[in-house]
């Protein structure tokens, strides 16, 4: 008797296996592919070895939070290049080249990063799913595409002034739409019908980066007039998209904030500047009257720039380590986006208080980025010196030697 019970119980474990993959639809075949591999071989323990794997071995999708920051420094001082007042204190000439420095930098980096994240996909693809099935770590595989956008917005106009460099915009543009369209399935699927982990009401600051691409799309596709060329208003239905996902991030953001008291003055709080900023310049686009800034462009703006003030106060946190590479990063792109817009308002509305702003928050750009490029620097410094290393809360590594090893 007890023979025939244990081949009964093996086959019902082994269903009750299969159905706990097949019957979450929001997995990828990745992802069950890996559940398979974990149940049948047992790998749980090998994740406390990776750390004896490099950084670039084993990079964190954060890491392309470099390049997007570099990408939207880029994209602002190209619009600088349209604004008067810049060109006049600076030249022209010198304006174009600070974009053109740091759109070949961000090329360089986003190809440097992608090339060791293909390795880590090859060499480690485990990390890969794990960072997949993350509620939070998913919403940076949206960062190439965000970074291809940006480098898209920022091309130098010396690369970008033919009709065949305007078709490929459109084609960039196309490729953009549908890995947005593609990956904000899997996530938005996930919000619906997942745990509670995955779901909307446990939103985070990281979840905005599924919805900043459809502004950007917006903005990219007034940019190549992709309405005329396509016959549809593609950019409006980004537009709608990404306003009605912001509306609903924000406000369970806004309400979870309590529960989270030490992310006060964290990184990822600055991303909520990011997609109000972005707007506010796709809805001058859209508006279609160059002569004027739109009022619900103002609104939009007003709104960025009352989040700002109110984030400002929180004192942001650099001096600590890095949880993992790329974490400060995420106080560079919202500030370039933001300054963007105010850029785009004084150039719309010419006036001296509203120079005064762009200016303003240009400078808070710039020092953002050059504070958060030389922390990056020091801790690289410490890991060279083995002071400190790179970690990944995902894998359970922490920045601090000394504490890794005591656990």
């Amino acid at each position: 008797r007890k023979q025939s019970v244990k081949p009964i119980m093996m086959e019902a474990q082994n269903e009750e296996v299969d159905s706990s993959l097949v019957g979450n639809r929001s997995l990828s075949f990745a992802e069950a592919l890996s559940d398979r591999q974990d149940h049948a071989s047992g790998e749980s323990s090998s994740i406390a070895d990776e750390d004896d794997v490099h950084i670039l071995q084993r990079i964190p999708n954060t890491a392309f939070g470099i390049s997007m920051g570099l990408a939207g420094n880029a994209n602002l001082w190209k619009v600088a290049g349209t604004a008067d007042f810049m060109t006049n204190q600076m030249g022209l000439s010198s304006v174009n080249l600070v974009n053109s420095i740091l759109w070949y930098i961000a090329v360089t980096v986003a190809s440097m990063t992608m090339l060791a994240y293909i390795y880590k996909v090859i060499f480690h693809f485990r990390m890969v799913v794990m960072e997949f099935r993350h509620p939070i770590r998913v919403h940076f595989f949206n960062a190439p595409n965000l970074i291809l956008i940006l480098l898209s917005l920022g091309i130098p106009r010396h690369l970008g002034e033919t009709s065949s460099d305007r078709i490929s915009m459109q084609i960039l543009f196309g490729i953009s739409l549908v890995f947005q369209f593609c990956l904000t399935q899997v996530i938005y699927e996930r919000w619906m019908f997942c745990s509670k982990e995955h779901s909307i009401s446990e939103a985070k600051p990281q979840f905005f980066l599924s919805v900043i691409g459809w502004f950007l799309l917006t903005v990219l596709g007034e940019e190549v007039d992709i309405t005329a060329t396509w016959g549809i208003s593609i950019p409006s239905f980004c537009f709608g998209t990404g306003c009605v996902m912001y509306i609903m991030i924000l406000t369970n953001v806004f309400n979870r904030l309590n529960d989270f008291i030490n992310s006060k003055g964290s990184p990822a709080l600055i991303l909520l500047i990011a997609p109000p900023s972005v707007a506010s310049m796709a809805i001058d686009l859209l508006d279609g009257n160059p002569a004027e800034s739109s009022v619900l462009a103002q609104m939009a703006l007003g709104w960025a720039l009352m989040l700002f003030t109110l984030l400002i106060r929180l004192i942001p946190t650099i001096a600590t380590m890095p949880t993992e590479l790329g974490t400060y990063w995420a106080y560079v792109f919202p500030m370039a986006a933001f300054s963007s817009a105010c850029l785009q308002y004084a150039i719309w509305t010419n006036t001296f208080v509203s120079d005064i702003l762009a200016i303003t928050s240009i400078i808070l750009a710039t020092v953002t980025l050059c504070i958060v490029f030389c922390r990056l620097l020091y801790h690289t410094i410490l890991c060279c010196q083995h002071k400190a290393q790179w970690g990944d809360p995902l894998l359970g590594i922490t920045s601090n030697i000394s504490k890794t090893n005591n656990d």
